[in-house]
């Protein structure tokens, strides 16, 4: 027998209170054994990337969840794109992890550090050129995002410093430029396309025309944010809440900086939670096993499953998605092409005065 832990048990909404739970520490980690699939493994996408996932052109690009009305993903855009993207139906969020992004778009230019997240609302075309180590998290979503947070209301400012620790062989040009048709200078493709549309509209259009093109009636929709910059205090421990970055009717994004071991399992009866660990590392115990999540990587907590995490020292930020049951795991776990070990540090942070 092992020590006792409490969990406790949340709902879509406030008509049922949350639950406490006393359980046997070892009976409960593992208890899972059939009816489901073990789906506790961490992954590192960054390291699944070999250019075969590439759309015909474009960066590097690797789907790691998906339903119907979400794709989360990686992508390597070290480089320029070749073509603006005008997304006719679907809000885009793009998370950088390492390097730097500009972001072109027919309302202005955008840049995104490590730690930074643009917003770029459906119907606005926009082409990005990152540095040649430029790592970024994608997340596209069949319906309107709403920000749970003011974007120009962090209560820090902080600078992130990325870095690879180990395979320095990685190919920093990953941007392809084959697009078949070649364009007289001057000229650009635009590609405007549906959700999940396998024929999407490519256009050629005058560059000149494409960039900071558009005059908006009350200032820009698109959106730079810190989502790691919003925290009052250390979450998974007393009082403090994970700030919510996103807030839709399908999609929520919190953030966590929990250190050390969380005060109890959960039990999560509203979503499918997945996880992107963005700085530090952390052990995970749940009902279905446990692993250890490093830095860029991702893991999957299906809805219902008790869990609990165990997080490295100060600082250790993880993002974590939820939506409505069922969401799919698109890769393999166990396919992975290289081994890098990344490491995130604090290059500055200023608390902000109110």
């Amino acid at each position: 027998m092992g020590r006792k832990v409490r969990m406790f048990t949340t709902y879509a909404d406030d008509s049922h209170p949350r639950r406490w739970h006393e359980w046997d520490e070892d009976a409960l980690i593992t208890s899972i054994r059939r009816g489901s699939p073990n789906l506790t493994s961490a992954w590192r996408p960054f390291d699944m990337l070999t250019g075969l996932e590439a759309p015909s052109p474009g960066a590097p690009q690797l789907t790691t969840f998906e339903a119907d009305d979400l794709v989360v993903g990686v992508e390597h855009n070290g480089g320029q794109m070749p073509f603006y993207y005008r997304s006719l139906d679907h809000d885009e969020m793009f998370l950088q992890f390492t390097g730097e992004s500009t972001i072109e778009t027919e309302l202005g230019e955008f840049q995104t550090k490590p730690g930074e997240m643009i917003y770029i609302p459906f119907g606005i075309a926009h082409r990005a050129t990152g540095t040649p180590d430029s790592l970024r998290v994608t997340v596209a979503y069949h319906g309107k995002i709403d920000m749970g947070v003011d974007p120009a209301a962090p209560k820090t400012n902080t600078a992130w410093h990325v870095s690879r620790k180990s395979d320095a062989s990685v190919n920093t040009s990953m941007i392809s430029s084959k697009m078949g048709e070649q364009l007289p200078d001057g000229q650009v493709w635009e590609v405007m396309g549906h959700w999940k549309d396998e024929t999407p509209y490519w256009v050629v259009r005058q560059e000149a025309e494409m960039a900071n093109s558009a005059q908006p009636e009350e200032g820009t929709p698109i959106s730079i944010l810190r989502p790691f910059d919003y925290f009052e205090g250390t979450t998974g421990k007393g009082r403090a809440r994970a700030p919510v970055i996103v807030s839709s009717s399908g999609l929520m994004i919190e953030c966590y900086n929990t250190t050390g071991e969380q005060f109890g399992f959960h039990r999560n009866l509203h979503a499918d939670e997945l996880w992107f660990h963005f700085a530090g590392s952390s052990h995970n115990d749940t009902e279905l096993g446990t692993c250890e999540l490093p830095t860029g990587g991702m893991t999957f907590v299906p809805e219902g499953v008790g869990h609990r995490t165990t997080g490295s020292p100060d600082p250790r930020m993880l993002m974590v998605m939820y939506h409505p049951y069922p969401t799919r795991v698109t890769i393999d776990p166990s396919q992975h092409v290289r081994e890098t070990e990344f490491e995130t540090a604090i290059a500055e942070r200023v608390e902000v005065q109110t």
